[in-house]
């Protein structure tokens, strides 16, 4: 990983030869009345990638009076060059407990992913089968 701007990071991954160019969130520390400190993103966020992906990620949580959900996230992965932004697949949920990734094409759901607290294993598993599931279907679209 490399850190050429103090605002993004560039990761790379062999296996599939493409690079991500990621903001770093901003992240407010919550939970200062209530003495029960917890972390929570917020904001709109783009991960570009070179393999002509664009995820766009929305942060969101509770304000001062306690509405809404802590660590939700709503994202959307779509074509750079689709200028309509239709999305292939979409993500819903809370980071630190359960979301869901939904592809459009199908419109079915391609993983209900859990964290499980007491083992990453699972959700290493879980989220490495979704990728490999993701490359497979967006090179038969392609072809």
């Amino acid at each position: 990983m490399l850190l050429p701007d103090r605002n993004h990071a560039i990761v790379h991954l062999d296996a599939f030869v493409e690079d991500y160019l990621i903001p770093l969130p901003i992240c407010h520390v919550k939970g200062f009345l209530s003495g029960r400190l917890y972390a929570e993103l917020s904001g709109t966020y783009h991960i570009m990638s070179s393999s002509g992906y664009v995820s766009e990620m929305v942060f969101s949580g509770q304000d001062f009076r306690g509405r809404g959900e802590r660590n939700s996230v709503h994202a959307t992965i779509y074509r750079r060059d689709n200028l309509a932004k239709e999305p292939i697949y979409t993500v819903g949920g809370r980071l630190n407990d359960k979301f869901t990734i939904f592809f459009m094409a199908a419109a079915t759901v391609a993983a209900r992913v859990t964290w499980l607290r007491s083992t990453t294993r699972t959700t290493l598993t879980t989220c490495r089968r979704w990728f490999e599931c993701c490359r497979s279907r967006s090179r038969i679209r392609e072809s």
